[in-house]
């Protein structure tokens, strides 16, 4: 639209041009001053009217068309400039109404992604806090296990060293082995009945082995005493497994815990991860949203601010072409009317200079093919060549 903007500002002004130069070449065939003389000349010579009003009515069919072209040339100006300021009217608010839907998205894409922002850094906070939480159950049960396991080796231990002291005892009453070892067995027992707990257990086995290592030497050959001692230990040997069994079950209690916990924090994190990635994509699509529609709006208050100086400069150069016409079509108006004043009074001159004979030679019907050139002032129905007379 610019090419055709440009387009009809040259067509303008090299219509206007043409009507300057149409005028000046209408001037120099005709001037007032030589319109006047012929008038005079004629008069005094007692001339026929018909060549006074032939040279008015020449000059007036000039000016009438000059007018006749220049409102030829308003009229396409006019089309032109009707024809612009509508399409540029109509860029503008195309432009506006772009703007305002870019702008009303651009505000919605926006609040979107704040809120989507606050929510993935809550999300991310969450993603922290459950995976300290896991981490922190992993590290209390690995704690657990270790406890666990350091137990039942223990268990374990005192059961080994509990059944190698029944062996021994069966050995001593064979007389496979020496009374010596017997303080071995019973520091052995005292130490592993330490370490997991069961002195209390341990203690009647412990005594009766005392009593037994300060009597003779025969008690131990004696099989009701080694008995009675063996019923003790295996005694003990059972405390000892209900004990184990005890953590065993314990541990496995802990560790149905810690499963059940760890699979429910597992899945929190899953669905905090997965919400996440969701999150991440909507905040790059509103992210996206709101470059684009900043770029739209842009180009819309670009387009606008354009159109609406193209429209503001067509506006101006419009209202100078109508001023154009409208004056220079008074000027017109004007000289018509001023060339009916000098017919008028052409014709009353030649009439004081008619020859005073028996019949004028002019006739009734003289000079009526001139009538249709009389203009009198009224309003204007048409540019060409009508007019509505008050």
């Amino acid at each position: 639209m610019k090419t055709v903007a440009i387009r009809a500002v040259l067509l303008i002004l090299c219509s206007a041009t043409a009507i300057k130069e149409q005028r000046l070449k209408a001037m120099k065939k005709i001037t007032y001053t030589s319109l006047f003389t012929e008038i005079q000349t004629q008069i005094t010579s007692g001339g026929p009217l018909t060549a006074i009003l032939d040279t008015i009515k020449h000059f007036f069919d000039q000016v009438k068309a000059e007018e006749d072209q220049h409102f030829a040339m308003w009229t396409v100006q006019k089309a032109n400039c009707d024809e612009e300021l509508a399409f540029r009217d109509k860029e503008i608010k195309l432009a506006a109404d772009t703007f305002a839907k870019a702008q009303a998205h651009h505000d919605q894409c926006k609040t979107s992604l704040e809120r989507a922002q606050v929510d993935l850094a809550q999300n991310e906070k969450g993603q922290v806090d459950t995976q300290s939480a896991l981490d922190e159950i992993t590290a209390i049960r690995k704690s657990q296990h270790a406890v666990f396991v350091s137990e039942r080796s223990r268990h374990n231990k005192a059961i080994d060293v509990l059944t190698g002291a029944l062996d021994y005892l069966d050995e001593l009453v064979a007389g496979e082995t020496k009374v010596s070892l017997l303080q071995t067995h019973t520091m052995a027992l005292i130490k592993t009945g330490t370490r997991i707990g069961l002195m209390r257990h341990y203690a009647p086995v412990i005594v009766t082995l005392a009593q037994m290592a300060a009597s003779e030497e025969n008690v131990f050959v004696q099989e009701s005493s080694v008995e009675k001692v063996k019923a003790l230990m295996n005694q003990v040997i059972g405390n000892v497994r209900v004990n184990l069994d005890h953590i065993t079950d314990v541990e496995a209690k802990q560790q149905q815990e810690f499963d059940a916990i760890a699979s429910s924090l597992n899945e929190t994190l899953r669905k905090l991860k997965d919400l996440a990635r969701k999150m991440r994509h909507h905040v790059d699509d509103m992210s996206k949203c709101v470059l684009e529609e900043e770029q739209v709006m842009g180009a819309a208050k670009t387009k606008q601010n354009r159109n609406q100086d193209m429209f503001d400069t067509a506006k101006k150069m419009c209202d100078t072409f109508k001023e154009e016409w409208e004056t220079a079509s008074e000027q017109r108006n004007e000289e018509m009317d001023l060339l009916n004043i000098i017919k008028t009074m052409a014709e009353k001159r030649m009439v004081a200079y008619r020859d005073a004979s028996k019949e004028s030679k002019y006739h009734d019907g003289y000079g009526g093919e001139y009538d249709h050139m009389e203009y009198k002032k009224g309003t204007k129905a048409h540019h060409s060549n009508t007019w509505e007379s008050k």
